[in-house]
């Protein structure tokens, strides 16, 4: 189990409202604070940003998401590709992609999309999920086709469709074995 920290964003799906500076310093406190292992920033901060917050994660030994979220819909199998190896090529120590689906066939093209980055050009681990009560799959299958890595409620969920981690550890038993 790793505590990760993330700077929220807004309902919209947008950047917080807090100004870049804040933002910025509250994520620098975090990894300076030797009390989480992993940070989640968002891939659309400008680059300065960025390499700012890289930097100081390596110097403090703490891995470093660099994320994608769209809470409206599920973006094209070529544009969900492109989003996991541009997070990679930024400086990801983990690549994570994150959607609301609109129909099931969303699911299947996160899926596919995950697969193809993860066979042909996505080195480090990858964080993919489809989000809301249609994309609870990916939150437990998402292993099968390259994510590395899935979130739980443990307190409170960060994101529509969090499973419970004690039903997250069902799920994952019975898909996966002991």
């Amino acid at each position: 189990t790793a505590l990760i920290f993330t700077c929220r964003i807004d309902s919209e799906g947008g950047m917080s409202k807090l100004r870049r500076e804040t933002r910025l310093n509250l994520n620098s406190e975090a990894i300076k604070s030797g009390a989480i292992d992993i940070i989640d920033i968002e891939l659309c901060n400008d680059r300065q940003f960025i390499d700012t917050i890289k930097a100081q994660t390596q110097e403090h030994e703490v891995k470093l998401i660099l994320s994608y979220h769209n809470f409206t819909e599920t973006p094209s199998e070529h544009y969900i590709y492109a989003k996991l190896l541009e997070a990679q090529s930024t400086g990801a120590d983990i690549s994570k992609f994150a959607a609301m689906p609109q129909k099931y066939g969303d699911v299947l093209r996160l899926f596919n999309a995950t697969q193809k980055a993860r066979n042909e050009a996505v080195q480090v681990p990858i964080v993919a999920m489809s989000m809301g009560p249609m994309g609870a799959v990916s939150r437990i299958a998402g292993g099968l086709f390259g994510s590395d890595i899935t979130f739980g409620i443990g307190m409170q969920a960060s994101a529509p469709g969090q499973i419970p981690i004690k039903d997250l550890r069902s799920g994952l038993e019975l898909l996966y074995g002991s």
